[in-house]
């Protein structure tokens, strides 16, 4: 995707790089990426289409910001076919992993935890924040930019603070999530919107390798209280939830990529791909490979249809 024109790294908690870009898109054609990083983009002049596989496309103008918490392939896509179009951003990285990259160093306690989790409730999973570089956000931007181009041994406190003042802002401004919300059978409504709030996570960060311990740890609670509340609340464990969310999302991979097994057990949390074909065919009854197969030549819709049809006509003879 070319190269950063300004960068600075090994920056304070939360955050580990800050980087200027300026990237040209050919008039009607795209710049296929492989994102692993878990960050916040603030563009500042051009208008793109970001297309990431299972989720809705968006359309990025001059002021939106996105963040991505997750490694995935990105297709950046000009709008216009008769024009280049020059993209200059701002990309923020943040030290927590995207799928299971090794963290940059241990998560520190007290403020500095508090405010690490509430940024990632904020920005977790893909999230649009249209029109939200004015005023402040943009003279922040533009002290990051200023500072970046003069570098010198202070820089490095410098933009982390600055970093922390723009990112801290974001907290308080709307954002549009791609991500669908959680539902539930009816059966298993909870009460409770601590496992609404989990259930969420679970699904937005289903591509890392979670512990129960750190599942709790950014739900503020300990591991037994927690899954002792996902038993009574929904009758089900938390991994047998993650385990349908990460299935899902394969299902997804399969059906709109042509990724390779081992490429949709990586992206899903998967440690190696027999797990993940184990798993997989569990949940759905296939294999990945003929399970996507399958839904190529349409049997597997043409079976869904067919069901609900006999569904249906079982239904008018009770009435």
């Amino acid at each position: 995707m070319g190269r950063a024109a300004l960068f600075i790294e090994d920056l304070l908690y939360p955050f580990h790089r800050v980087e200027e870009w300026v990237v040209p898109i050919p008039a009607g054609q795209f710049i296929d990426a492989q994102d692993e990083t878990f960050h916040m983009l603030f563009l500042l002049e051009g208008e793109f289409s970001l297309e990431v596989p299972g989720h809705p496309v968006l359309r990025l103008v001059k002021g939106d910001a996105h963040s991505m918490s997750f490694a995935a392939q990105r297709i950046l896509r000009s709008p216009y076919s008769d024009r280049e179009m020059r993209l200059h951003f701002l990309r923020l990285e943040f030290q927590w992993p995207a799928s299971r990259l090794p963290v940059y160093r241990k998560s520190p306690g007290g403020a500095e935890r508090r405010f690490a989790v509430a940024l990632r409730r904020k920005l977790g999973g893909l999230r649009h924040f249209p029109n939200c570089l004015a005023g402040e956000r943009h003279a922040l931007v533009r002290s990051i930019l200023s500072e970046m181009e003069r570098q010198n041994e202070a820089s490095v406190w410098k933009i982390s603070g600055l970093c922390q003042a723009l990112a801290a802002d974001f907290l308080s401004i709307g954002s549009t999530a791609t991500e669908p919300p959680v539902k539930f059978p009816r059966r298993h409504r909870p009460k409770s919107a601590i496992i609404k709030r989990a259930l969420q996570y679970l699904r937005e960060n289903c591509h890392e390798a979670h512990k129960l311990d750190a599942i709790a740890w950014e739900m503020q609670l300990s591991g037994e209280y927690l899954a002792r509340l996902f038993k009574q609340e929904t009758g089900r464990t938390v991994f047998a939830w993650l385990d349908d969310f990460r299935t899902e999302k394969a299902r997804d991979l399969l059906i709109m990529t042509e990724l390779s097994i081992s490429q949709i057990a990586d992206a899903c949390g998967y440690s190696t791909s027999k797990l993940f074909i184990r798993h997989f065919k569990k949940n759905m009854g296939f294999p990945p490979v003929i399970y996507r197969t399958k839904v190529q030549s349409g049997e597997i819709f043409a079976a869904q249809l067919n069901r609900r049809i006999a569904e249906g006509e079982a239904t008018k003879r009770r009435a």
